[in-house]
């Protein structure tokens, strides 16, 4: 990531149209040529770092010409989720043998015995670490290339486009609201990190900007809390978790002008399907739909025992993409791990008799209670469905009698009167008795995230349940 490709069209949009907008920050906007003066500056502190590099992910125009003087320098970069703890950062950059942490600061920390042979430059990438320990992964230049070319083609995204980049650098989402930005000579709006906790910020970047990659949280953030319509905006894509059919339908009359776009992807394969919003469908079906798979994307179900799922029916989805990412890297444990084709997803889906594939959750959303299998997903699905719902989280913990017990957090829309127990007697009729929450828990303040919008993982993996 981004390949010597890349950095021959940033140095031509440099040659080109050096004053042109490639950053903005706030009231800071940084030229094409500007954001290369500022790589350039950091060149000197780059050639002294032996191996990959771990640049701290603040998220500022010097960062992402941090990250371009890296790449120019032949060094593998590793953005490492900021929320980490020393233990697991140190563990992340041996993973990489990164041999220093590089900041835009100047602060260049040398890390003892971690320097390795180059292996080439590119961007390392974290999983979330939100179904398990976060991986290293190691990007394929040639596969980011094509992604690049696809998002600009499909978004829209070139010159005198402005997209938004909401959630931190270290996540695949900045793959298309950065770095194909810059690769298309568009310009990229760094939101502040608050806003990604603050509506109204939110709803001011995108009055800015035309192309927004937003959660579904941060959608609904959004709709609570925008002034005004933003007509500005063309293209909402919604990604990272479900879209609710009730949230798509509030949409519309926030962003007037835009088409409205659900994207399937993680983090090792990139995106693999979209699907343009059909609201009304979506709220005849319960559901909003994946969508189709993105041109190059082979995709099949496996069922419970591993067989091929056709037709109608549900299963674990496998993705092969064009944009593939080439493996898990652990330098301390025989290098890189390749990335097997098919790619198993661990997400759950259902196909209609129509072809239609709808998210049911994840492998691990779904846990043994009293002796009979649960799907969290579906618990939490159900919930939302009540018209006084706007957002629920559910989870699981381990409970030596029953085998696990279910909880709900959940917030209600303004004025609603909802008990804990009403919604108790409401998932009685609509959920098999196992699947009713133990207990239910109203709240006022937004349901936990991680910084992407992604819901906290439910339940650790259990054996046995799909394999």
């Amino acid at each position: 990531m981004p390949s010597s490709s890349f950095l021959t069209r940033f140095a031509a949009r440099v040659e080109r149209t050096p004053s042109a907008p490639a950053l903005s920050a706030g009231d800071r906007t940084v030229s094409y040529a500007g954001l290369a003066r500022l790589a350039g500056k950091f060149g000197p502190a780059v050639a002294r770092a032996a191996g990959a590099v771990c640049v701290p992910p603040r998220k500022s125009p010097e960062t992402v010409a941090l990250v371009l003087a890296c790449l120019a320098g032949g060094k593998q970069v590793l953005l490492p989720p900021a929320e980490l703890g020393s233990d697991a950062l140190v563990d992340l950059c041996a993973q990489a043998a990164c041999s220093a942490v590089l900041a835009p600061d100047g602060e260049f920390v040398r890390l003892a015995g971690s320097a390795a042979p180059p292996a080439g430059s590119g961007l390392l990438l974290t999983t979330s670490g939100t179904t398990g320990p976060a991986k290293t992964v190691v990007l394929d230049a040639a596969g980011l290339d094509r992604f690049f070319g696809w998002a600009s083609a499909r978004f829209g995204i070139g010159p005198g486009v402005t997209t938004l980049s909401c959630v931190p650098l270290n996540f695949d989402l900045s793959l298309l609201d950065v770095w194909a930005a810059l690769a298309a000579g568009a310009q990229a709006e760094l939101a502040p990190p608050e806003a990604a906790t603050d509506g109204a910020g939110l709803a001011d970047a995108c009055g800015r900007v035309g192309v927004v990659q937003l959660s579904p949280m941060h959608l609904r953030m959004l709709t609570e809390s925008a002034p005004q319509p933003l007509p500005g905006v063309r293209h909402v894509i919604s990604t990272g978790d479900v879209l609710p059919p009730r949230l798509a339908a509030e949409l519309p009359a926030l962003f007037p002008r835009a088409r409205l776009w659900n994207l399937y992807g993680s983090t090792e394969t990139n995106d693999s399907f979209l699907g343009e919003v059909d609201v009304e469908e979506s709220l005849a079906l319960g559901a909003v739909p994946l969508g189709e798979p993105i041109a190059g994307v082979e995709a099949t179900i496996a069922g419970e025992h591993g067989e091929t799922v056709t037709g109608a029916g549900r299963g674990e989805l496998l993705v092969s993409t064009p944009f593939q990412a080439r493996g898990y890297l652990d330098r301390r444990r025989g290098g890189l791990t390749p990335i097997r084709r098919p790619f198993r997803t661990g997400d759950l889906v259902e196909r209609d008799e129509r072809g239609r594939l709808f998210p049911r959750g994840r492998r691990d959303d779904q846990v043994k209670v009293r002796g009979a299998r649960t799907n969290l997903h579906q618990v939490q699905e159900v919930i939302l469905r009540h018209t006084d719902v706007v957002d629920a989280l559910v989870t699981a913990t381990a409970d030596p009698a029953e085998g696990h017990r279910i909880s709900a957090s959940v917030r209600l829309r303004p004025r609603a009167r909802l008990t804990g127990l009403q919604l108790r007697v409401y998932c009685r009729a609509k959920l098999p008795a196992t699947a009713v929450p133990s207990s239910v828990e109203i709240v006022e303040h937004r349901i936990g995230r991680t910084a992407n919008g992604k819901r906290q993982a439910a339940a650790t993996p259990k054996e046995g349940i799909l394999s």
